[in-house]
């Protein structure tokens, strides 16, 4: 049972038993579904959906040490949807495993604190301290750069599909970072700023990468802007997956002077 209040034009769909969720978010876990509003004076079932985003922001600046070794610090903001996942998994005393599972990237948590906890209208802050290795194969390191997004691996593989993909919500993923390279090397190679979009524009992935000097920039955007699609779709969603994957699991390639 929710509580439903029309203010107005606004709707409001309250659930008191999760006490993560805003009173401005329709509970993500019923999103899509059908309610059936309980009052005399009307009878009607009406459809749950969300209007707000789930949105992950992730700012890192990272070191890179002579030896190989790197480390730095990372700002992540969780928004709307994203906000009432991470702050449930922060009570669960699982943010830090979330944090640390970059899906073949081996990060490790120095520190890790909250901001905003209480204040739920606002993004949830997580700073990051971290630290690790870069990867090392034929003579070259590899710098990642699709680090804490949480996208984990690529869900559609499988040839076909008979249900509906669901994504419950509009998603935006930003990453924005910055490499210090030590003189000792160089880059080999740098991934070429490139730019994905669905046949329906419905999903745009960008990715923007520069060099000056010893410092690079990167910036990586993904905008999913449907919740779901038919199952006549699935074929596009696939293709879509498999190139965007490809795109974040390259890396910056490093070479010792």
């Amino acid at each position: 049972m929710l509580a439903y209040v029309k203010d107005g034009d606004v709707e409001y769909i309250m659930n008191a038993a999760d006490k993560y969720n805003p009173y401005n978010l329709v509970p993500y876990n019923v999103i899509s579904s059908n309610a059936l509003v309980v009052d005399k004076s009307v009878d009607a079932l009406i459809n749950l959906r969300g209007s707000n985003k789930y949105v992950n922001n992730v700012f890192f600046t990272c070191r890179v040490e002579p030896d190989g070794k790197i480390s730095g610090q990372a700002k992540l903001k969780s928004s709307g949807y994203a906000r009432n996942i991470r702050i449930s998994t922060f009570k669960k005393d699982k943010l830090k495993e979330m944090v640390e599972d970059n899906e073949g990237i081996t990060i490790k948590v120095d520190s890790l604190s909250v901001k905003n906890e209480e204040d739920e209208l606002q993004p949830l802050e997580q700073v990051v301290e971290f630290s690790g290795s870069m990867q090392e194969g034929g003579g070259y390191s590899f710098l990642p750069y699709n680090l804490f997004t949480g996208l984990g691996k690529n869900p559609f593989i499988e040839e076909s599909r008979v249900m509906a993909i669901d994504f419950n919500f509009p998603k935006t993923y930003v990453v924005t970072g910055t490499y210090y390279l030590p003189d000792e090397y160089i880059v080999n190679e740098l991934p070429k700023n490139t730019r994905l979009i669905m046949p329906d524009t419905s999903i745009i992935l960008t990715r923007q990468i520069q060099q000056d000097g010893n410092i690079i920039s990167l910036r990586v955007t993904l905008d999913m802007l449907y919740a779901d699609y038919i199952v006549e779709g699935y074929p596009y969603i696939k293709d879509f997956f498999k190139k965007m994957y490809a795109i974040l699991n390259e890396r910056i390639a490093l070479k010792k002077k």
